[in-house]
Order: structure tokens, then sequence, then C-alpha cells
């Protein structure tokens, strides 16, 4: 099907309402201009198109709609939002290409066109969640203030699944920002915003979100059925960039739970999507996650294929440096390789100083953690876990803490030294068990299992 197919094949002449061929300029019945109408078509198939992630084709269809609207009246082109909706379909397709900066200029002007017209809530709302997202990494406290602007607009305009869009990512950043009970909140409001609009593509998004913070704090299971949602409408979704989110959730909470057969299954998909829609921000999501679970495998080469790849793109996206320097430095760590692996801590603490206490302050003090203790620097990996550890804490990321206990612990009972010193098995003892209860509070089985079997094969080597 192509990205037209839904589109009215006539002309509607608003003058005296006959309908014309699509190539028609002007009305067949009372030689009026069809100017207005085929401007209109334009925008609809760029629009079409961009859903249909065929973006090339959007900006042709955008080019020929500035040529129809070049006869126009200013006045025509902004009582028909022709203006505003060109400029906000040209920031969509920079932001999925990546560039953030240049989407926030087209969405700024597409939102100045709006200002004070009637009959334009709709795509209001549009514009501001799409700025929330332009800000949402490096800006968060804009993006925020976006987003309930976006929320506020749509709801007064009963939009509900704009409502729903919006009010979903406000819980993001409240999520992210450890603020727990208000992220339940708003992700309670955007579900039933969802429901109400019953439009596929919010309601699947918004369902991959509320599985996103189920897998932060548990139960497991309830972040399982959300995901399962998502995946469910997205036969029902004609958006490929929507369907490439949720099979990316999908992958990433099977890949935290260590079903790893399951995490590959969906990140592949999703990587595959996101490489033919040329989704650059998603396509660097991917490359991080396939490279954790393949150098979770043990496929070293691959790992490194992958990081390396979202490395090399960080400055297309903003969005994954942090996690894209994580994985290569686990990566270089795992081989002992401690030049490589201090360069890409080095740009980790680079990137995250002078930041507020967020994501990228954790990535570094969890790479060094995980080097010092490899390398047996037993009190300076200790002080950074400590310094890990508050961060989980206070973004209330229970996940990363247990996570990052289990990979301290086993890299601590892997070094030769640790052997003989007691001090050292009786610490990692204690870690264990605590990412075990978090574990089995989050109910994970898969998560607590592995560590249960670790804690019986060590009975004489680490102290109770």
């Amino acid at each position: 099907m192509t990205a037209s197919a839904n589109l009215p094949t006539t002309l509607h002449c608003p003058q005296c309402q006959e309908d014309n061929p699509l190539e028609a300029r002007t009305c067949i019945s009372c030689k009026a201009s069809l100017a207005v109408a085929r401007a209109q078509r334009y925008l609809d198939l760029a629009e079409a198109d961009i859903t249909a992630a065929r973006y090339d084709h959007a900006r042709s269809n955008l080019t020929q709609a500035d040529v129809e609207m070049l006869g126009l009246s200013s006045k025509t082109r902004k009582e028909n939002l022709f203006t505003a909706r060109a400029f906000w379909l040209q920031g969509l397709i920079y932001y999925h290409k990546g560039q953030t900066g240049e989407s926030r200029t087209e969405l700024l002007l597409a939102l100045q066109n709006l200002e004070a017209m009637k009959g334009s809530e709709a795509l209001t709302a549009k514009v501001l969640n799409q700025l929330g997202n332009a800000a949402f990494y490096e800006r968060t406290t804009d993006a925020a203030e976006y987003y309930q602007r976006s929320s506020e607009v749509a709801i007064s305009a009963d939009e509900h699944a704009l409502a729903a869009t919006a009010l979903a990512n406000l819980a993001l950043i409240h999520n992210m920002g450890g603020n727990i009970e208000e992220a339940f909140a708003w992700y309670e409001q955007a579900l039933a915003e969802a429901e109400l609009g019953g439009d596929p593509i919010r309601l699947g998004d918004t369902y991959r979100l509320v599985a996103s913070l189920y897998a932060d704090e548990g139960p497991y299971p309830r972040a399982l059925v959300y995901i399962n949602k998502a995946l469910a409408l997205c036969n029902q979704i004609p958006n490929p960039a929507a369907v490439c989110r949720i099979t990316l959730g999908a992958g990433e909470l099977y890949l935290r739970y260590r079903d790893l057969e399951q995490a590959e299954r969906w990140l592949r998909q999703a990587d595959e999507l996101a490489s033919r829609i040329d989704y650059k921000l998603l396509y660097n999501s991917t490359a991080v996650a396939l490279s954790n679970l393949l150098r979770i495998k043990g496929d070293y080469p691959a790992a490194l294929n992958y990081a390396s790849r979202a490395y090399n793109q960080i400055h297309l996206a903003l969005t994954e440096r942090g996690e894209a320097m994580l994985a290569l430095a686990l990566y270089y760590i795992d081989l002992a390789d401690w030049m490589h692996a201090e360069r890409y801590i080095q740009r980790l603490g680079d990137i995250s100083a002078g930041q507020a206490l967020g994501s990228d302050q954790f990535y570094h003090a969890h790479a060094r953690t995980l080097l010092y203790t490899a390398q047996g620097e037993w009190q300076q990996a200790e002080q950074d876990f400590q310094q890990a550890s508050t961060i989980t804490q206070t973004l209330h990321n229970k996940y990363e803490l247990a996570n990052l206990q289990e990979e301290y612990a086993t890299r601590m009972l892997a070094y030769i030294g640790a052997r003989h010193n007691p001090t050292i098995q009786v610490r990692a003892h204690a870690l264990l068990v605590e990412a075990a209860a978090t574990f089995r509070q989050m109910e994970m089985p898969l998560r607590h299992g592995r560590i249960a079997t670790m804690l019986r094969r060590t009975p004489n080597q680490v102290a109770s």
C-alpha cells in the first residue's frame, strides 16, 4: 500500500464543490483556481510519507506544496494552516534524521505561525509535543514544559490520542528524574486518554512507555503485560517508526531479564527496521542494545562492531552517546585492554561533567567500578560503586542498582587475587544477596535464579 492510498483521489473545488482530476489546476466547472486544494494534497502526501518513514518522498512533496503555496496570499496560507503545517512536517523529518537542532528551528517557526489561531489546537498540540522530543535529552526542563502545554491544549480540544502521547512523555521525564509516584500518576492519565482516543500508534507508544517504568521498578510481569499489549498492536500500526520503538522496547526488556533468545529476536527486528527507514535515533539505540547482548553472549567481535557503530554516530544523535561509550568501555574491560577502556571512560567523564545528576554520571561511575575491580583496585572500585549506587537511589532505579551489584560481585569473584581474600569474598557475597533480593522483589526469577546458583556453587569460597 502506498502512502497516498487513504487520501482522496480527486481535488475538491472550494467554490462550486465539484470534484476534479488530480492533475487539474483549475476547476473544470467554475474555472476557479485549485491551488489551495493542490497545496493541501501535497501536504497530506508529505504527512503520509512521514508516517510510512519515506522521508525523501516527504521532502519532495513538501517542495511541491511550497510551489503551490507561492501563488496564495499570506492570509490564505495562514487560515489553512499551510505554513505552520509545512514547518511542522519539515521538523519531523529533521528529527527522524537525528538533526534535533534543525528540527527545533522548524518547529518553533510552526508554533509562531499557530499563535492565536482558532481551530489549530490539534496541530499546536503536535508541534508542542515534538518540541518536547527535540529537547528531551539535552534540556529536560524545557521538554517537560512543552509536554505539559501539549497535553493541556490537546485535552481542551478533546484530542485524546494527542493528549496521551504528551502525558506519556511527561511521565517518562519524571521517571528519568526519579519521581516515581509522579511518573505513575502521569502514566495512568496517559493510558486513560490513549484508550479514549483509540489510535493504535498512540496506544502502542503509551503501553511501551508504561512497560519501561515497570522494567525499572517492577514487578517485571507487569512490564511484560504492557509490552505484549504494544506488540499486539503492531499489525494495526501504519507507522514503521512506532513499530520500531515498540520492538526495540521489547528487546531491551528481555535483555534485562536475560532471556537472550527473545531479546535478540526483537532487537534484530528493530535494527533491521530502523536501518530500512533510516531512523537514526533508534538505529543508534538498537546498536547499543545489540552490543550489550552480544557481549553477554561472548561474541566480542560482533559486540565491538555494534558499539562502534553507535559511537561513530553520536554526532548525529546525542541521545545514545553515554550508552555507546559505556558499551565500548565494558567491551575493552572484558578483554583487559585497559588503555582503550580508560579512553572511553575518560570521554564519559567529560560529557557528564557539569550535568545534573543523571544517566551519564551513572554510566561513568559504573564503568570505573568494573574497570578498577578487574584491575584489583578494590578501594577505588568501592568508591566508584558507592557513587553509582547513590545515583541509582536518587533516581529510584532499582534495576540498575541490582544489575550493577551483580556485575560488581561477579567481577570480584573472577579476579584471581580474590580467591585468598576473605574480605573481598564477604563483600561479593553481600552484593549478590542484595541483588538477588531486589530481583526477587521485582519478580525476575531468571535473574534471581542465576545469582542463587552462583551462591550455591561457591559455599566454601564465599563467606555466608
